[in-house]
């Protein structure tokens, strides 16, 4: 049978054994697993502000381990999909454009059929912080000194 997904199952017999013995038949269930598939997304806000976080999501087939990089980070990391198919994390504090990358997804049991994404990864999402401006260190900085000015005018308007 030609199959990419399911079940065969083959069943063998003996016809004519020599000896005592007589007929007997058997059957082997052969069960034939898809690839697994993934995917990767922002699910919170994207860009965000310089030293926030935000919530990546992974989708895959459902009951697989996804590995990913991120830029910045030395290897790998590993995220493990349950039955519902996604999972999500919550990033660390970013404060330069970062990008997650997919670098494989497996299944949880055996067969442990694997499936690798070529790099760059066409799945890779990328992060992108807004720069922070606040008055303490903005006014040394010549692309914030307006903004500082506009937050000190609106503080002493205040006071």
């Amino acid at each position: 049978a030609d199959r990419t997904a399911g079940t065969v199952t083959l069943t063998f017999t003996t016809e004519d054994p020599k000896g005592s013995c007589g007929a007997v038949s058997d059957q082997l269930i052969l069960t034939i697993r898809p690839n697994p598939t993934a995917g990767i997304s922002i699910s919170g806000t994207n860009p965000i502000c310089s030293g926030a976080t935000t919530t990546v999501l992974f989708t895959a087939t459902p009951n697989t381990t996804i590995t990913y990089t991120v830029t910045g980070v030395v290897g790998s990391s590993t995220i493990n999909i349950g039955a519902s198919g996604t999972a999500t994390m919550t990033t660390a504090p970013l404060t330069t454009s970062t990008t997650y990358s997919l670098v494989s997804v497996a299944y949880n049991t055996e067969p442990g059929c694997i499936n690798t994404f070529a790099a760059p990864a066409p799945s890779a999402k990328t992060v992108a912080p807004h720069p922070s401006c606040s008055t303490t260190t903005c006014s040394s900085t010549p692309g914030c000194r307006s903004v500082a000015r506009v937050a000190n005018s609106l503080r002493s308007a205040c006071s």
